[in-house]
């Protein structure tokens, strides 16, 4: 499965589960076991989840996705004003892969 196509399936999770402020912006890296990178500019905060590619494949554990979500933005710190403002410019960027 291409990348875009699991950003759609982490915006369909996270609007399912009451976050549909925030942002996935990562894995910047072409690597399987990267973390996705989760922001919400609103209340300026980020949250990294590692999801194992095979999960994307299969519908049965996108609850287990949804899951790791909560938990990671249940969890997830409060980040500077520069943080927030360099996060933004990789998603407002106009080559930017992170666009919804």
């Amino acid at each position: 499965m291409n990348p875009r196509n699991k950003r759609e399936i982490l915006y369909e999770i996270l609007g399912e589960s009451g976050y549909p402020h925030w942002v996935v912006i990562g894995p910047n890296q072409p690597n399987a076991d990267a973390p996705y990178i989760l922001c919400n500019f609103i209340e300026r905060r980020q949250a990294e989840v590692a999801i194992p590619d095979p999960w994307f494949d299969d519908p049965s554990r996108y609850n287990t996705i949804g899951e790791l979500i909560t938990l990671a933005i249940d969890n997830s710190p409060a980040v500077s004003q520069l943080v927030t403002e360099k996060l933004l410019d990789l998603v407002s960027g106009s080559n930017s892969l992170f666009r919804r």
